[in-house]
């Protein structure tokens, strides 16, 4: 392996903290990039709510969220979901997501 390197300034390279606690967001943010179409942020502003989803591994405890702004699109899973605080709680695994059903978890 090669010696590890620090990004040139140049970059502009920001990075991510988690936030791997059991205290549900109160607010934040989606960002995602469907089907590795442009950016989207979809926003909630309501607390999240602990869940369990099923997916093809079986089920997982997830985090679940009712967008108060935009939603989230086919090829989007595994984007991150941020709270309040600017940190990663989780990835996007599942649910439904539309106009009419704003959900995801």
């Amino acid at each position: 392996m090669g010696r590890k390197q620090q990004a040139a300034a140049s970059f502009n390279v920001y990075l991510a903290g988690w936030d791997a606690s059991s205290n549900p967001a109160q607010s934040g943010v989606g960002l995602h990039h469907p089907s590795g179409d442009i950016k989207k942020i979809s926003v909630f502003n309501s607390t999240v709510t602990a869940d369990t989803i099923n997916i093809i591994e079986g089920p997982v405890q997830a985090w679940k969220v009712f967008w108060a702004q935009g939603v989230t699109e086919e090829g989007s899973s595994g984007s991150g979901l941020w709270n309040q605080n600017h940190r990663i709680i989780g990835t996007l695994t599942g649910g439904g997501s539309s106009c009419s059903t704003p959900t995801d978890s």
